[in-house]
């Protein structure tokens, strides 16, 4: 693998416009929003998704940035509208059967029609096989893209890549009809075909549809493959077509991108990231005997390994001692951590290091009141766990053996009980060693919110970075909606790629392309940065296309919405929208189906909000 840049990439930065800065703005002001006017409720068909896979609940460790991109994944597509009046989006069910989901503003209607069932994989591997663990044998999510009003773009979460034909029936129903297939077979040593993918973005050029798709690395610790790829359409549409697909490049890297897009003539792609992206053999089939090559590999893939800690452990009675070593400094605002009766939560994200064991079933059962955690200023991260019965030895800490040893040494934990001694005590000469949080908290508490400033990097057809521009230090906040506005056709037609929000200082800055893919400050969401990092849940954080809005779309309860004016007002207006009415249910996903009309996928039901 190379990860040496193109020498002659374009270098550029990004550029603040004052005239775009309101220095005197003061605030929000909030208004209640009209529900019984603005807001409708349909029950889902089938009423209740449960959007989980078979095969997704496991025990295996997920790296942060694997976690994040689940988190961050968007069940609800965005469909081009029928009309200026009706709108569409599309969804999987837990069948595999895609749905799709019509809005008629006229009469405030909901309607759901449904197209077809994707391929449904196989789960599961024979009792004798004993697979490696580089094996990305995890689903996705199923996900789709439409490509215009009669082609949406498909994948199943395991490799099956599908297009699918789309026809309207009356003024709110839809048919579909598969039209092709294809499977993904990734990088080539991944140990398993096809491979589990998931659809970042895709365009139809001509009679080609480009598309890129993120897989997981066959590597020991998380490493994403981007991969951009090309799918003829078929011209009879009387049989389903197995069609290959043919690999332009693959990029690698340490997460997936949060903003993705495909340049109008197909030619290049844009990724942006806080993580740099370095390209693949564009052989499959290469051995990489070069020396060089070999040595840049091993020494990358060196970085990547030491990058995430190992734990340590041990146990004496009923005691059980584990250790992180993390870098020197690590505030606890960076440790997410709930101890609980039969299992383990813990989410680290720090400046130098990230990793989660988002779920992870202990060996037996605890104490969870006698146990806790704490920090030290060295960047020692202690876990300290009381079995609940006292005599029990345990073999490994976890239900499923990681292979991790009980290494800790002895007089090491002579130490610990000397620090803790001094940190229990009722006086303190200098301060805490350490500082100590309850074993009960909550996932969300605390977590750091600081981000990595964020890079766009430009892909041609070879995988050659031609273009790299970088933020000065600014944080991505929010890509745009895929929909069309009155104001902006040119977004529609898809001549420029979507416009994003980045975060300085205190505002959210407004980035547009121009037809030479520069980036360029054009507008302000006054005060937005700090508006969303305030938030302890953001999910969804997406802006209109017009620039008249911005929403942030929590899991499981509240859209926050934000709007925004050309003069340079002192006060602005913001909503406030309870979508679960406070009912256990999770936020799915969210489109802009039409101008000012925004959809909401929950577990329970469709919900369409006039902005």
């Amino acid at each position: 693998m190379s990860n040496q840049k193109n020498n002659t990439a374009i270098q550029s930065r990004f550029h603040v416009d004052p005239k775009h800065i309101n220095n005197k703005f003061e605030g929000y002001k909030l208004y209640p929003f009209p529900e019984s006017t603005d807001l409708t409720r349909t029950p889902l068909p089938s009423g209740n998704l449960d959007v989980s896979r078979e095969g997704q609940q496991h025990s295996t460790r997920l790296g942060f940035r694997e976690l994040q991109a689940r988190v961050r994944f968007n069940h609800l597509a965005y469909g081009c509208p029928i009309n200026e009046h009706v709108g569409v989006s599309y969804f999987v069910d837990e069948e595999y059967t895609v749905k799709a989901v019509t809005f008629d503003k006229r009469d405030s209607t909901t309607h759901f029609s449904t197209l077809v069932t994707l391929t449904r994989p196989l789960h599961g591997i024979p009792n004798y096989a004993q697979p490696d663990r580089t094996v990305p044998l995890c689903p996705e999510y199923p996900s789709l893209i439409a490509l215009g009003p009669e082609l949406v773009l498909a994948c199943n979460g395991v490799g099956d890549i599908e297009l699918i034909g789309i026809e309207q029936q009356g003024q709110n129903k839809l048919l579909g009809t598969t039209l092709s297939h294809a499977i993904y077979e990734g990088e080539g040593n991944e140990g398993i075909s096809p491979v589990p993918c998931v659809l970042l973005a895709a365009r139809r050029i001509k009679s080609k549809v480009i598309m890129v798709v993120y897989s997981q690395a066959a590597t020991k610790k998380t490493r994403f493959n981007i991969a951009t790829l090309e799918m003829d359409i078929p011209t009879s549409p009387t049989t389903t077509l197995d069609l290959p697909l043919t690999t332009r490049h693959i990029q690698q890297g340490l997460e997936v991108p949060v903003y993705c897009a495909i340049t109008a003539d197909g030619s290049q792609c844009i990724y942006g990231s806080e993580a740099r992206y370095s390209r693949l053999s564009p052989d499959q089939n290469d051995t990489r005997s070069t020396a060089t090559e070999m040595e840049i590999d091993k020494a990358r893939q060196h970085s990547i390994d030491t990058q995430q800690p190992i734990y340590q452990w041990t146990q004496d009675g009923s005691d059980i001692t584990i250790q992180f070593e993390l870098p020197a400094g690590t505030p606890s605002a960076a440790i997410s951590c709930q101890i609980t009766r039969d299992h383990l939560m813990l989410i680290v994200r720090a400046q130098q290091v990230e990793f989660s064991f988002p779920y992870r079933k202990w060996w037996t059962n605890i104490i969870p009141g006698e146990s806790t955690w704490t920090i030290e200023p060295s960047g020692l991260l202690s876990l300290f766990i009381v079995k609940q019965d006292a005599r029990s030895r345990w073999p490994h800490i976890f239900e499923t053996d990681d292979g991790v040893l009980e290494t800790i040494d002895k007089e090491r934990l002579k130490e610990i009980a000397k620090q803790m001694e001094k940190f229990t005590s009722d006086t303190v000469d200098n301060g805490p060693l350490m500082q100590q949080h309850p074993a009960a908290t909550d996932m969300d508490e605390d977590v750091d919110e600081h981000g990595q400033p964020i890079t766009f990097e430009i892909f041609d057809m070879n995988g050659e970075c031609i273009q790299e521009i970088t933020s000065s230090g600014q944080e991505w906040l929010s890509n745009a909606f895929e929909s069309p506005t009155t104001h902006h056709q040119h977004h529609y037609q898809g001549l420029v790629p979507p416009s994003v929000v980045c975060k300085s200082d205190v505002d959210g800055l407004v980035y547009t392309w121009d037809n030479q893919h520069n980036l360029t400050h054009t507008a302000t969401f006054d005060a937005f940065g700090f508006v969303q990092a305030s938030k302890r849940d953001s999910r969804f954080v997406r802006h209109d296309p017009g620039l008249g809005f911005i929403t942030i779309v929590e899991s499981s309860r509240n859209c926050y919405i934000y709007y925004r004016h050309d003069d340079h007002r002192l006060i602005e207006k913001q909503t406030l929208v309870d979508l679960t009415q406070g009912h256990d249910v999770d936020i799915l996903g969210v489109q802009l189906i039409l101008d000012r009309i925004l959809m909401v996928l929950t577990e329970s039901e469709i919900i369409t909000i006039l902005v």
